[in-house]
């Protein structure tokens, strides 16, 4: 039931207030104390609340943000974030936080426990805005001129700083409820920085268009080899072979984990001067938390402007293609495959298939009910032969 980022799905089907009860007075009694945060939805709402009673009936004292992004969260520490992400509107999940990370799918033991009802744990209603800009101070950042489409968990500190700060700046559908879609690289935006519905994921718009999530990845990452001294590098199967090859040159150390935030933060744990995350706009900073933290990440792209480093990097990408096919049985559909797919293949995160000229990566979703397959090949018609040679295997299949 734990995905690859917690527990998803439509909200009043799989996702019910009564179910978030459950799960949170299970995941609390670990616990003195939760903080519980959501995002904009209007569902989260009376999920949040749901989790409050779970946690309070476990006896835990329950420290309420209200609506902050996963990033505040991850630095809280500990709690639920309330959020679907960039899921759907009418979808909405629980993530689990502990020790500043996501809680990976083999910590999902929690769930099978008994509920504990016979506890009264204390409600507070809590800020902590203050405390996490301190921890941005690891960047010298300034939002003076910038622009934000803050319609997102982020709406919140975005507001919070404008009245606080001296700094100039221009919020976009600054509305405490969703008023577009949760997936920001689809919004019209001239210029400025935008975010998906829980605030972990960051776009940047140049010209009308989002820039490259790829580039962007890699100029970050280069960035922090190079002027923050990280040694190691934690991304997902996901990362393209030619950024792969790109990034070698800057990192001594490179750690390629399954697809998902959990499995970045977890790695990132394990060493000292490391950055991670993914191509899509998920990057991680363990100076504040090891979940993905769109806010901070906004901070650290101004510091680069500000030092003529947000050039992209000039390099040629192969040609990539990323594919969705709906299924209710993605599981079974991926062990049917593995026994028709001939080539040798790395079972890391799916199917994963590397040769020198292309590299296909066949994964089911952890969050929805979709196959996933990525094509990377060195010409556009080697890419057309690949696709259609799986699609051939994959489509009877579901």
């Amino acid at each position: 039931m734990l995905g690859t980022s917690g527990i998803r799905g439509v909200y009043g089907e799989k996702i019910k207030g009564s179910s978030v009860y459950e799960w949170v007075n299970k995941f609390a009694q670990e616990f003195d104390y939760i903080y519980i945060g959501r995002d904009l939805r209007e569902s989260s709402l009376p999920l949040a609340k749901a989790a409050s009673a779970g946690a309070l009936s476990a006896g835990v004292d329950v420290y309420d943000l209200g609506i902050v992004s996963t990033g505040i969260m991850g630095f809280a520490g500990v709690g639920i974030m309330i959020t679907a992400s960039h899921n759907p509107l009418n979808h909405n999940g629980v993530k689990f936080i502990k020790e500043k990370r996501e809680l990976m799918k083999t910590e999902a033991g929690f769930l099978t426990e008994p509920l504990y009802e016979a506890g009264a744990g204390h409600y507070y209603q809590e800020e902590i805005f203050s405390d996490y800009l301190d921890a941005l101070e690891v960047f010298e950042f300034s939002f003076e001129g910038r622009v934000f489409e803050v319609n997102s968990a982020v709406q919140t500190f975005f507001t919070w700083y404008a009245k606080e700060s001296t700094e100039r700046f221009s919020l976009i559908n600054n509305v405490p409820k969703m008023v577009r879609e949760s997936e920001p690289s689809k919004l019209s935006l001239e210029e400025g920085f935008a975010y998906d519905a829980d605030g972990d994921r960051v776009v940047l718009f140049k010209d009308g268009k989002p820039i490259s999530g790829d580039l962007l990845f890699a100029m970050v990452a280069r960035y922090m080899a190079e002027q923050k001294g990280k040694k190691t590098l934690v991304a997902t199967v996901e990362l393209p072979k030619y950024l792969l090859n790109y990034l070698k040159q800057f990192y001594p150390h490179i750690r390629i984990v399954p697809v998902g935030s959990t499995f970045v933060g977890y790695e990132l744990m394990k060493y000292k001067d490391s950055f991670g995350g993914e191509p899509n706009g998920e990057y991680i900073f363990p100076e504040i938390s090891y979940v993905p933290d769109g806010i901070a990440s906004t901070a650290l792209l101004t510091e680069m402007e500000s030092q003529g480093m947000l050039e992209l990097p000039h390099i040629k990408p192969y040609p990539v293609e990323r594919s969705n096919y709906p299924t209710t049985q993605k599981h079974q559909v991926m062990e049917k495959l593995k026994s028709l797919i001939q080539e040798d293949f790395s079972d890391i995160d799916g199917i994963l298939i590397e040769k020198e000229d292309y590299k296909v990566l066949i994964r089911p979703s952890g969050t929805e009910d979709l196959i996933r397959l990525t094509i990377e090949a060195s010409t556009p018609q080697l890419l057309k032969e690949i696709k259609e040679k799986y699609e051939k295997l994959i489509l009877p299949l579901l």
